[in-house]
C-alpha cells in the first residue's frame, strides 16, 4: 500500500515568497533575504520570532515603490509604510512570532527589494551632562 499526501500552497510556482503569513518565509534579525514583486498586486510575507525590543522594518532598493506592513502572528496590523525603499519602526511589547509584508503595486518595473529585520540597540549613555 502506498500513501500520498498533498500539500495546498497558496504559493505561485514563480513566486519567490508565500502570500499569506501561514505560507510566510522565515527570516532572522539582522539577515537580508532578497525579494521580487513578481507581478502587480503581488504581496511576500515574512515571519520571525523577536524578543521584546524595538526593530526597524525595511524593504531596501526597490525600483518602484512598495508597501512594508509589521503585524502580530495572530493578524493585527502594528505599523505600515508605502513609498520607495519603506522604513517602520516598532516596538515589539511581548516576544513572540512577527510578520511583514511587503507588497508592490508596480505594473512596467517589477521591483526587486531586500527585506531586513534589524534589532534598534538600547541607548546605553546618559541624555545629561549629570
Amino acid at each position: 500500500t502506498t500513501t500520498t499526501t498533498t500539500t495546498t500552497s497558496t504559493r505561485r510556482p514563480s513566486d519567490d515568497h508565500g502570500d499569506t503569513i501561514a505560507d510566510a518565509t522565515a527570516i532572522q534579525v539582522g539577515i537580508v533575504t532578497p525579494g521580487e514583486i513578481e507581478k502587480s498586486k503581488d504581496v511576500d510575507f515574512f515571519c520571525l520570532d523577536l524578543e521584546s525590543a524595538w526593530y526597524s522594518f525595511e524593504a531596501q532598493h526597490p525600483s518602484e515603490r512598495v508597501g512594508l506592513t509589521v503585524f502580530s502572528s495572530a493578524g493585527e496590523q502594528l505599523a505600515a509604510g508605502h513609498k520607495t525603499s519603506p522604513l517602520v519602526f516598532a516596538h515589539i511589547q511581548e516576544a513572540g512570532k512577527y510578520c511583514m509584508k511587503i507588497e508592490g503595486w508596480a505594473t512596467n518595473n517589477l521591483p526587486t527589494y531586500d527585506a531586513l529585520v534589524a534589532r534598534i540597540v538600547d541607548d546605553d549613555h546618559g541624555d545629561s551632562a549629570e
